[in-house]
């Protein structure tokens, strides 16, 4: 699998970021943003992540996710095994042969096959660099608040978060 992504990365011409496929490329007055739409629809995104979500969570840190759920929608934790349940379902798992996971798929890669897709996805890591400060700074907030919420977070989880949070 490891020799696969690094041909299809390899061998790509990365092309304009999706985002210029989802934008129409003028303003309502008529300018154009076609130049302008991965780093506005970024900071846009960044803006309602921080602003707008009243959870964040990444894949990699699922059980993280669920907590920061629990403690939004029933901070005294009277659905325990709801929660318990839910922790225990991740539907998105990797199985088999491949790779558990982007991050540890990227550890497996060359140095210029991340290179090249950190070119390609620039914009886009941006926002989920972004969107892991988010859920850092969430679970944080849940443990320092752990007299009015019950939860099974640790300090160590929040600090898991942080630790792939670059920047």
């Amino acid at each position: 699998m490891v020799q696969e992504v690094e041909a299809r990365v390899n061998n790509s011409s990365a092309g304009p970021i999706m985002y210029h496929y989802l934008v129409t490329p003028t303003t309502q007055r008529g300018g154009s943003i076609a130049k302008l739409a991965p780093a506005y629809f970024a900071a846009d995104s960044i803006t309602h992540l921080q602003t707008s979500f009243a959870v964040v969570g990444l894949l990699e840190h699922y059980h993280v996710f669920v907590e920061l759920v629990a403690a939004t929608l029933d901070p005294t934790r009277l659905q325990d095994k709801l929660w318990i349940n839910a922790e225990s379902k991740q539907l998105n798992v990797h199985e088999g042969t491949f790779v558990s996971g982007t991050s540890n798929l990227l550890q497996l890669l060359s140095n210029a096959s991340i290179n090249k897709l950190r070119q390609i996805t620039a914009v886009e890591q941006e926002v989920y660099d972004a969107g892991c400060r988010v859920t850092a700074a969430q679970c944080s907030s849940v443990i320092a608040h752990g007299s009015r919420t019950v939860s099974r977070l640790r300090p160590a989880d929040c600090d898991e978060v942080r630790r792939r949070c670059p920047r």
